[in-house]
């Protein structure tokens, strides 16, 4: 006994994937369980390829095949062209085909000793923390593993159960208010106008990792405005409020000139 069987099962399966969609993927269309690894080592000294390996094994026997130069001469270097997972992993294949032409492997055994579970992918990349996905997550936040049935995690992610506050940019320019923060697929945002004793709901962000560049024109002059961010955690319903900015838009310059000129006409005919 070399391995436990949770161990091959484990292996088993990351090496089936390798033939699904990795180096050994000449092997995919095999109607029988494959499971297969390339390698490759390159020249030092330029494009060629020294050392190429590809190996391969069904339920039943394991093909190995190796293309180098071990007389170290540069000019016996393999092409670029020339790795693990093209002409090595041909060969493999066509030695299956010529054993397996009359009949089909059967399937690696599968005694349960493994499991595929959810785990939280940002607590896995961010903190290399391994933690179970909540039923109520954002797919964007999870990735599925394969664990053995003895040392699956059991510890539930909360990483998102608090609301992580953006950091918000603003500029005032021209009587335009220019805004813009990151936002978090699980978190609903809501900006907000507040002024004249009226509330208003300029923007409704949700289900969605985009940057937010969102762009307000006050529109009355002598008027105190405030701006909010209303954020919701749809996971678990906790609310949060950020200020935004808060402004007193002032008479802008034109506007007072025309009114300036026109009292300066009406007093001209009022004293004439």
């Amino acid at each position: 006994k070399v391995y436990n069987t949770d161990t091959t099962q484990r292996v088993n399966t990351m090496l089936q994937h390798s033939v699904k969609c990795g180096t050994s993927k000449r092997l995919s269309d095999l109607p029988y369980n494959v499971a297969g690894k390339t390698g490759t080592v390159a020249a030092s000294n330029n494009s060629d390829n020294q050392d190429v390996y590809s190996i391969a094994y069904t339920s039943e026997l394991l093909v190995g095949v190796w293309f180098g130069n071990y007389s170290m001469d540069e000019k016996y270097n393999l092409n670029p062209d020339n790795n693990g997972g093209t002409y090595a992993t041909s060969l493999i294949k066509d030695v299956f085909n010529d054993i397996y032409k009359n009949y089909t492997p059967p399937p690696f055994k599968n005694n349960n000793d493994i499991e595929r579970v959810y785990i939280d992918k940002i607590s896995l990349i961010d903190d290399h923390i391994i933690e179970l996905a909540p039923d109520n997550y954002p797919d964007i936040y999870i990735q599925e593993e394969i664990f053995s049935s003895r040392y699956k995690p059991t510890i539930y992610s909360q990483r998102l159960n608090t609301i992580e506050s953006p950091n918000i940019l603003t500029n005032f320019n021209n009587n335009i208010l220019k805004i813009q923060f990151d936002t978090k697929e699980y978190l609903n945002y809501k900006i907000v106008e507040e002024y004249d004793n009226s509330i208003k709901i300029l923007k409704d962000i949700s289900n969605t990792n985009i940057p937010v560049n969102f762009e307000i024109k006050l529109k009355k002059n002598n008027m105190e405005y405030r701006y909010y961010l209303e954020i919701l955690n749809s996971i678990n319903g906790e609310t949060k409020t950020m200020d935004i900015a808060k402004i007193y838009n002032q008479l802008d310059y034109n506007n007072f000139k025309k009114l300036i000129d026109n009292e300066h006409k009406y007093s001209n005919w009022f004293f004439r």
